[in-house]
């Protein structure tokens, strides 16, 4: 190989390479472009401008909660709707979705399902119908877990066709559903665990409090952790 066919040799693979990170960075750049953006306040439907969290329903529809309530985005403006007549604006921390479009909310420690049309409180027979539901979580498109307390003491309930019974797991104090995979922070966030095929691992034995958790399709997870203070961070 002469000179020159050696220099056109080493050059090309280094041009390619610079082509290859101006097209990448090009394609980031529009993402800032104004146009590729809507900016959604109380004036496009929310009902209020503190969001807690976006979620989309089995049926690609978009659900928002926010400091006043919950809403639903028709491709052009957010259509509030109101999950209890007598806390019509109120916060709505917890939310998940269910099947065929329907959503889970937690408010005041009761659980409603409902979809754009309203929500219904669940009514849950003896002897759970006392006591605080705070997370709720879909099993499959007949059944859900949702964690409950009363008296201080944390129990997992599962619910399915008519039927409510306590669920082998130990005692939730929150649920994750991530694909396939069940997550579990125990009551007092004591433990970490993920349940597959109905059998608790406990990953992480310390108190945590977990925000969020993510899988990806070939089942690696991260988890985002709120507190205690030196273990706060994406894991």
């Amino acid at each position: 190989m002469n000179n020159y066919a050696r220099r056109m040799f080493l050059l090309w693979p280094a041009v390619g390479a610079l082509l290859f990170f101006q097209q990448a960075d090009a394609q980031f750049e529009r993402l800032y472009e104004s146009w590729r953006w809507a900016h959604f306040t109380t004036t496009s439907g929310l009902p209020s401008n503190i969001v807690e969290s976006v979620i989309e329903a089995d049926d690609s529809t978009v659900w928002v909660s926010t400091a006043k309530g919950i809403a639903w985005y028709d491709g052009y403006r957010w259509i509030p709707v109101i999950v209890d007549s007598l806390f019509p604006q109120q916060r709505v921390r917890i939310i998940s979705k269910y099947n065929k479009g329907k959503m889970f909310v937690v408010l005041f420690g009761s659980l409603y399902i409902g979809d754009k049309h309203g929500f219904t409180k669940v009514i849950f027979p003896p002897p759970f119908e006392k006591g605080l539901i705070s997370y709720v979580c879909s099993l499959d498109s007949m059944s859900y877990l949702c964690t409950h307390e009363y008296d201080g003491v944390f129990t997992t309930l599962m619910i399915g066709d008519k039927l409510v019974r306590q669920y082998n797991l130990p005692p939730a104090g929150k649920l994750f559903k991530v694909g396939s995979t069940l997550w579990l922070v125990a009551s007092a966030n004591l433990g970490f665990y993920r349940i597959r095929d109905n059998i608790p691992e406990k990953l992480l034995d310390l108190p945590i409090a977990v925000r969020e958790v993510a899988e990806n399709t070939l089942g690696e997870s991260i988890i985002a952790i709120d507190a205690p203070k030196d273990k706060i961070g994406i894991w």
